[in-house]
């Protein structure tokens, strides 16, 4: 009977003990995961787009600001406040089509189609509420290609002196981003997480004389996804 009662102490005693063990488990190591989502872009682009046509009033511009947005990510957590993490992102398209008047003659429309991806680095910081949630918000940079492609017609020609009616457009920008974020650890090592970024003044401005000019403008993008930790 004793030998029975010293058996069921003790494993009164390592059942106790195992809960704080893990509690006291450092939260550190690398993980992964993918988002997806929605980006807008800010109008900014369209203000942007329309100062860039010379000689011309009454602009009437169409905007499709949104569409899919995926990223994939991962990091290194150094404890349960802090992490740093890299990422790969992909907005998707947009799309604006300008009318315009010319001054002293007919008018025309520029028709902009834009694509944006790139990679980003960020200091995240984490609050945890209890054990399976925590709210986080993010800084970094990052560097973004934009692809764009532009067709005039009407009474409008290029600034650049060249011919034709359409050009295709490349270029690479450098800013900062910012954003917020909730995490729902449903799993050990797995978690659920929503977030809202700002990605600042993406893409080269269009400008009279620039020829890689693809339109600037933040971008703002919502994402929910999965992430796994080793």
């Amino acid at each position: 009977m004793i030998k029975k009662t010293r058996t069921l102490i003790a494993a009164a005693v390592l059942s106790a003990a195992l809960p704080a063990a893990a509690q006291q488990q450092p939260d550190t190591g690398w993980y992964f995961g993918l988002g997806a989502g929605q980006a807008k872009t800010g109008d900014d682009f369209v203000s942007n787009r329309e100062n860039s046509v010379q000689n011309a009033s009454n602009f009437r511009t169409s905007f499709d600001d949104k569409d899919t947005a995926w990223k994939a990510f991962g990091g290194y957590r150094f404890g349960p406040n802090l992490a740093l993490e890299g990422s790969y992102f992909d907005f998707g398209s947009i799309s604006a089509q300008t009318a315009f008047d010319n001054v002293g003659g007919p008018g025309g429309t520029i028709a902009t189609n834009r694509d944006v991806k790139g990679f980003a680095i960020d200091l995240v910081v984490a609050a945890p509420l209890g054990e399976r949630f925590s709210v986080f918000g993010r800084v970094g940079a990052y560097r973004a290609q934009a692809d764009a492609t532009i067709v005039i017609s009407g009474d409008a020609v290029f600034s650049d002196g060249e011919g034709g009616n359409s050009r295709s457009k490349s270029s690479h920008n450098s800013n900062w981003k910012a954003g917020v974020g909730f995490d729902w650890k449903f799993m050990p090592n797995a978690a659920l997480r929503l977030e809202y970024e700002r990605y600042f003044e993406v893409g080269n401005a269009f400008a009279i004389g620039t020829r890689n000019g693809t339109g600037e403008a933040d971008v703002d993008v919502v994402t929910i996804g999965a992430m796994y930790r080793f």
